[in-house]
Parts: C-alpha cells; sequence; structure tokens
C-alpha cells in the first residue's frame, strides 16, 4: 500500500506576482524579446515602441 503524496498548499507571495505579471501583459505592459540590444533600441522607435515607453511600461 503506497501513501499518497500530500497537496502543498500556495504560496501568497508566489500567487501575488502570478497575479502581478498577468495584469501586466493583460495591460500591456510586457515588451518583446529581442536578440540584442540593437533590436530593442530599433524597436522603441517603432509606433508600438514609443507607446510602450509612453505609457510608462518597465521592460521585463
Amino acid at each position: 500500500m503506497t501513501e499518497e503524496p500530500r497537496a502543498r498548499q500556495r504560496h501568497p507571495a508566489i500567487d501575488a506576482a502570478l497575479a502581478e505579471g498577468l495584469a501586466d501583459i493583460q495591460a500591456g505592459r510586457v515588451s518583446p524579446s529581442f536578440k540584442d540590444m540593437e533590436a530593442f533600441e530599433a524597436w522603441l522607435k517603432t509606433e508600438e515602441g514609443m507607446k510602450f515607453i509612453h505609457q510608462g511600461a518597465s521592460c521585463v
């Protein structure tokens, strides 16, 4: 007879961080990934990049 594994309790800090990250994604406060700094700087000059800067988003 094997014992069933017990479910671990969820940690509130992890749940809060996940909720914050999902809210950032839904609000458009997350930038796409870039292969290098040059690609990032070029993107910042696009319409999407300018909108990202002016909404006060932080790069993730």
